[in-house]
């Protein structure tokens, strides 16, 4: 092996492992923010009707999307009311409104024309 070689194989290792710290730490503008149940509620449905006034889709198209969030919300405000909100639901819930994310996405994606935001 030449000389020249050797010392830029020794950079590049001394490199990735400096390199290595870095990546088992996640930089704060990484983590994703929190956000509320109550806030990605209303996101997705502000999400549903600019879409509806941009003429992107209809109003038919989104009533089974709208039925789950109004399920999400009625069972939401049935836990909240009761005082019984444990971290498993509020994770089952969150699930829920991952899904209804997921079906607005792949919505956004069938119409042509239309970029999701």
């Amino acid at each position: 092996m030449r000389k020249s070689s050797f010392f830029v194989l020794i950079l590049l290792f001394g490199a990735c492992l400096s390199c290595a710290s870095c990546l088992t730490e996640v930089k704060p503008i990484l983590k994703p923010k929190t956000v509320s149940i109550d806030q990605r509620i209303s996101d997705q449905e502000k999400w549903l009707d600019q879409d509806i006034r941009a003429k992107a889709t209809t109003a038919v198209k989104t009533r089974p999307i709208r039925d789950s969030i109004e399920k999400i919300k009625k069972k939401y405000n049935a836990f909240q009311s009761s005082g019984t909100l444990t971290q498993e639901d509020r994770d089952a819930i969150n699930r829920m409104l991952d899904k209804t994310s997921e079906q607005i996405f792949r919505l956004k994606s069938k119409t042509p024309g239309l970029r999701a935001r």
